[in-house]
């Protein structure tokens, strides 16, 4: 996102507050939300979406972009339905990559 005046539509995630890390933690909104939109079209069965995101959660920028916004998804995301079984594969692949250490 070059523009600042569109990068001003967009919330601050938590400690994303400079330009920099807001750009960053726009990007990673965007890769998770495109493995969700994967996930709901039918393209990933469950386990492939988690091997996936576990692949995603190596990288420590995502890992620290989900951590971060942890709260925001539990406010937005009720439980039933497909973005929250997504969330929580998400959850159970960031847990996994956190607990080997955070190496894809």
């Amino acid at each position: 996102m070059n523009d600042p005046a569109l990068m001003r539509c967009w919330p601050i995630y938590g400690t994303a507050s400079s330009d920099e890390g807001r750009k960053q933690f726009l990007y990673c909104n965007l890769i998770i939300s495109h493995h969700c939109m994967c996930y709901e079209l039918g393209y990933f069965t469950d386990d492939e979406v988690e091997q996936t995101l576990y692949h995603t959660f190596g990288n420590e920028i995502v890992r620290t972009f989900w951590e971060v916004t942890r709260p925001a998804r539990a406010r937005t995301a009720w439980h039933g339905g497909t973005m929250r079984k997504f969330y929580d594969l998400a959850e159970l692949a960031y847990l996994r990559q956190v607990g080997d250490g955070g190496v894809a």
